[in-house]
């Protein structure tokens, strides 16, 4: 069977749509992407990998996106991506992770 691919998420981001609806039907959610996680798009990659699919992160593919305007907006970014982190690091906090600080996507921020 071929894989279904889409765009979404992120800056850019593929999923296959069957990994996405195994991950959504294995965490009883209505939607990939939760909005109580300040780094919903780290938490969608843990569960994918949750639910048996591999997650790849090109080491050439770039996006080129507009960066912050002041260094308020900078912090304030800085907050939100540190806390959402340790959020999913630590076992239990959201009450739907096991605590995965090894994950490829978290060691690189």
């Amino acid at each position: 069977m071929a894989a279904t691919w889409r765009c979404w998420g992120g800056q850019f981001s593929i999923f296959s749509t069957t990994a996405l609806r195994d991950a959504m039907a294995q965490n009883h959610q209505s939607t990939p992407w939760v909005k109580d996680s300040e780094v919903e798009d780290s938490l969608l990659s843990l569960q994918i990998k949750s639910a048996g699919y591999l997650t790849k992160i090109s080491p050439v593919a770039r996006a080129d996106v507009g960066g912050m305007t002041t260094l308020s907006a900078y912090d304030a970014q800085q907050v939100k991506w540190t806390y959402g982190a340790i959020e999913l690091m630590w076992p239990g906090q959201r009450g739907d992770t096991k605590g995965q600080p090894f994950h490829p996507n978290l060691r690189l921020r």
